[in-house]
């Protein structure tokens, strides 16, 4: 009788003349599936991608996990409880990251990944893709947040369906969400920059007084469509010690 812990795979029966087997023996290959949840959010200056990412792997440990590093953008953080560190490999223009296990890893991994890059200037953006290099499929969901200023539309996608943003969790104005269907999508946005319009109220009140006057101006300013980072504003004074009694708050 076999010990419990040995696995039969082949059993062969054979008489009483000689008998002749040919085994080739093979290593199992490893098989991971990986499913995503990225938030793109789109500012004025910089883009952020958080990708909250969960690895299957199944019938084989594997020590390390990799991905290609999307063009523009730069690895702000990297964790897991299976991750023991993770490091950057350079070839010409490729850069691949390598997630280094705790040790030959099985079952299902958890990661938490946050990229960050430049705010692209085109008017056409195909979006940085994340991907596993080891997995076999890969399923997830997008949503891309734009800043106040910035209005987005799909023009091109591959593999991808478009849903309601609410139902990912995607609730901010212009939003936009996807559910990501095999791992080689492609998704193109249209990116048009809104410029802000402004509208005030200004109540401007005069004390006239014995050889000089007092003005005092109290605004109230409504900004819509963009944020502003300054407000001009322009006064009627000419005499430079008018200018130096300016006060404002």
């Amino acid at each position: 009788l076999l010990p419990p812990e040995v696995v039969v795979h082949r059993v062969f029966r054979y008489g009483q003349g000689d008998g002749n087997v040919s085994l080739r023996v093979a290593p199992v290959q490893p098989e991971v599936r990986t499913t995503t949840k990225q938030v793109l959010s789109l500012g004025d200056e910089r883009v952020v991608l958080a990708v909250n990412f969960k690895a299957e792997i199944s019938r084989a440990g594997l020590f390390q996990l990799s991905f290609p590093l999307p063009e523009g953008l730069e690895v702000e953080s990297l964790t897991g409880a299976s991750l023991h560190h993770w490091s950057e490999l350079k070839n010409g223009d490729d850069r691949q990251i390598i997630l280094h296990l705790n040790g030959k890893t099985l079952g299902t991994q958890t990661f938490s990944l946050t990229m960050l890059g430049v705010t692209p200037t085109v008017t056409e953006w195909a979006l940085p893709r994340f991907s596993l290099n080891e997995a076999t499929r890969q399923t997830g969901e997008l949503v891309v947040r734009p800043t106040a200023g910035i209005r987005l539309r799909t023009i091109e996608r591959t593999n991808i369906s478009e849903t309601d943003p609410r139902a990912l969790g995607g609730a901010a104005q212009g939003a936009l969400a996807f559910r990501l269907l095999q791992k080689g999508w492609n998704l193109t946005l249209g990116i048009e920059t809104l410029d802000p319009w402004i509208t005030g109220q200004i109540l401007q009140e005069v004390t006239l007084r014995e050889g000089q006057t007092r003005s005092v101006m109290r605004g109230n300013f409504d900004v819509q469509n963009a944020s502003i980072r300054s407000l001009l504003v322009e006064l009627p004074l000419s005499n430079e010690d008018e200018r130096k009694t300016v006060r404002a708050s």
